[in-house]
């Protein structure tokens, strides 16, 4: 067997203890500065800004939502306090849907079945010479059109087209609290005998008092106006239109909220003190459309703006 020197051995005892020692004393240090390091920095995790700050998105305006708005105008209108604070409504968009036998003759259609052919019309109303229009001064006006919407009392897009049965419970009010005109021979006070009922008056054409209506100002573009053109479509009779009728054929407009003066999107004025006013809601149309029960793509469109 070999044997090392005693010196050789010895060194070499030493050198494994010296190398342990180093070895112990880097790994110290190495723990030491672990220790002593910061730890790493975590990414803080921000909100964004924009889900934060961006506010809800305001739901469309509908026909009853229109239709309040100006019962506010109106009524401050009638009551000659001074006009609402309504300058948030600005912007806001709106959607309606008119069906044709609810804004004749506004609206209006017509089919030829020997031409396997329909005709739908959107005819506007020009206010820019009305009274109320005018009275807006100093603001003026190149065009103001629109259209009516008519029956305001009704917040849906429905409307009654059945006659009500009034008539006869009208004549017999009428019987009871009216009374009969002497009849010839007749002195006046004599109690009358057998007299018929006077025949029921026929009822005042409706007045409208409320329109949608777009104004345009001098210099404003020319592109959405109209100057009195109708908006009209002639189609091809598909098996839905040769069934349909004006219960069913529907114009839908959509846009948004404007002004007719800075910071008024309706504008009333009363005629009478014991008359409903008239009010106009500023709109911008952007699109204007015919469509027809059953059928999901529209019959007809224009981009306005």
């Amino acid at each position: 067997m070999l044997r090392l020197p005693f010196k050789i051995a010895l060194n070499g005892a030493t050198l494994a203890i010296g190398l342990v020692a180093v070895f112990s004393l880097a790994l110290i240090i190495l723990v030491w500065t672990s220790i002593q390091a910061p730890a790493p920095k975590v990414p803080e995790l921000k909100p964004e800004l924009s889900a934060v700050l961006k506010p809800a998105p305001q739901p469309v305006m509908d026909r009853a939502a229109l239709i309040r708005m100006a019962a506010i105008a109106a009524s401050a209108e009638g009551a000659g306090t001074a006009a609402p604070d309504q300058s948030a409504m600005i912007g806001r968009s709106f959607s309606i849907t008119v069906r044709f036998d609810c804004a004749a003759p506004a609206l209006s259609w017509s089919r030829d079945v020997g031409q396997k052919r329909i005709k739908l019309s959107a005819r506007l109303q020009n206010w820019s010479a009305s009274d109320l229009v005018k009275g807006l001064a100093p603001a003026q006006f190149d065009q103001v059109e629109g259209f009516w919407l008519t029956r305001p009392w009704i917040l849906t897009d429905d409307c009654r087209l059945a006659p009500l049965q009034v008539q006869a419970a009208a004549s017999a009010v009428d019987r009871l609290t009216v009374p009969p005109a002497p009849t010839e021979g007749q002195k006046a006070g004599d109690k009358a005998t057998d007299v018929a009922p006077r025949p029921a008056s026929a009822l005042p054409p409706q007045v409208q008092t409320l329109g949608l209506a777009s104004f345009f100002s001098p210099g404003a573009s020319r592109v959405p106006q109209r100057d009195g053109k109708p908006y009209e479509a002639v189609l091809k009779l598909t098996p839905e239109l040769e069934a349909a009728t004006g219960a069913n054929l529907k114009m839908t407009l959509t846009g948004r909220i404007g002004q007719a003066t800075p910071g008024r999107p309706v504008v009333c004025r009363a005629s009478q003190p014991d008359r409903r006013p008239l009010c106009l809601i500023a709109v911008e149309i952007d699109a204007l459309a015919f469509a027809v029960d059953g059928v999901d793509k529209p019959l007809a469109e224009w981009r306005v703006q």
